[in-house]
């Protein structure tokens, strides 16, 4: 078999860079998803949405760059603001007055909003392979207040 010298090195290169792009965008996934539980909570409990927790900002610099978390704070909000229309986009279409299905789940998760956000966040890993489960358990959902 005919190889050029430095092929296997170029390949790996290569390899190790998509790999990489792959994870940053990942991480922005897994950011998405704390966001839209974020703001469906924020929306169930009538808060502001909260902003990119200092401690994700800080994982996301880890992970990627300075970059990444500029865009993933952007993310962060665009998402947030998404669920929060979204929930209220689904109570019309169903036809059911939004301050009543606020009233139902604040009831359910007993006026608690951590618990919320903690079981729509949970509710992102059933399609997750274990190294998904293990970032996604790496970002704690920790909803202020």
């Amino acid at each position: 078999m005919f190889s050029f010298p430095g092929l296997s090195e170029v390949a790996f290169i290569v390899e190790t860079l998509t790999k990489i792009g792959e994870a940053n965008l990942y991480a922005v996934r897994l950011l998405g998803q704390k966001a839209y539980a974020y703001g469906v909570t924020a929306w169930a409990f009538e808060h502001d949405m909260p902003v990119l927790p200092a401690e994700d900002a800080t994982k996301l610099r880890e992970w990627s760059s300075e970059h990444r978390v500029q865009v993933g704070a952007c993310e962060w909000t665009r998402l947030g603001e998404a669920a929060m229309t979204a929930m209220l986009r689904r109570c019309t279409y169903h036809k059911i007055p939004s301050s009543d299905f606020k009233l139902l789940v604040r009831v359910t998760f007993r006026n608690q909003p951590k618990p919320l956000a903690e079981a729509i966040y949970r509710g992102f890993e059933a399609g997750m392979t274990d190294f998904g489960r293990g970032a996604h358990h790496s970002l704690r959902c920790d909803y202020p207040g």
